[in-house]
């Protein structure tokens, strides 16, 4: 199917891609907006609706799903369109303007502007084979519903701002909370490291670092707890020398935030 021309064609749907379509209305251009993904929102629709932001003007902290709720209806006051479902695959020239190529689609534009962040994307799995038969049963890679982890113990894995802002947020919802991670280095705001170290120091939160997951350890069918290895040494710089070293139990729910 070929739409109609616009002067701006917009890929991707996150926080960028909705104010780029309100801002070009404000301007008086026409827009449309192509994410491959089947709702508005990018990574905070699709990763984590209940995560709360720190870092967004005007806002001392804002639930994701409602940031993005916020800049839909900012967005929407133009009707432009949001076209879901839509992988860009090809963009070429054609009586001087472009036209976007989707799996189904032609979008043809005067003018194209990325706001994609990291692309199309899927969560990253950790690389051990013992956690692949548990995503979806007890093992999560992104979070919907807090209500999930709600009296349970659960068990983050990474060092980035997802595994520390969830590691922050969950202390009050989960019946506790162990961070684990390959090294001491952190990936995340050191502001919220430090509600994390904070925590960990009161004895709310432990911190496992020079870890990394060993073993699912399972029983009637769900998790119970997991074994982790200590990096007890590396020869080079890639090459770990892990041993087994301690079991996490109990568990019953494992959050992966690995970047």
């Amino acid at each position: 199917m070929r739409h109609d021309i616009r002067d701006v064609t917009i890929i991707g749907a996150g926080p960028a891609g909705l104010f780029a379509q309100f801002y070009a209305g404000m301007r008086g251009a026409t827009s449309q907006i192509l994410d491959a993904l089947s709702e508005p929102g990018g990574q905070l629709a699709a990763l984590y609706p209940e995560k709360f932001i720190f870092d967004v003007a005007g806002f001392p902290k804002v639930l994701a799903k409602d940031l993005v709720k916020a800049l839909v209806a900012q967005q929407g006051q133009f009707n432009a369109p949001v076209h879901c479902n839509q992988r860009v695959i090809a963009l070429r020239e054609e009586d001087g303007h472009f036209v976007l190529v989707t799996d189904t689609d032609e979008f043809p534009t005067r003018a194209v502007v990325l706001a994609a962040g990291i692309g199309a994307f899927s969560p990253r799995r950790l690389p051990q084979a013992c956690a692949e038969p548990w995503y979806g049963k007890g093992i999560d890679d992104r979070v919907g519903s807090l209500s999930v982890y709600e009296g349970k113990h659960v068990v983050i894995i990474g060092g980035g701002d997802s595994a520390f802002d969830w590691a922050h947020q969950l202390r009050g919802v989960a019946a506790s909370v162990a961070l684990v991670h390959r090294s001491d280095r952190f990936r995340a705001h050191a502001a919220t490291v430090s509600e994390v170290q904070a925590a960990v120091a009161l004895g709310t939160t432990s911190l496992h670092t020079f870890h990394e997951l060993a073993d699912v350890i399972a029983e009637d069918g769900r998790i119970v707890a997991l074994e982790l290895n200590a990096i007890i040494g590396m020869a080079r710089s890639t090459d770990m020398m892990p041993r087994i070293d301690e079991v996490l139990a109990p568990v019953q729910r494992d959050l992966f935030a690995i970047g």
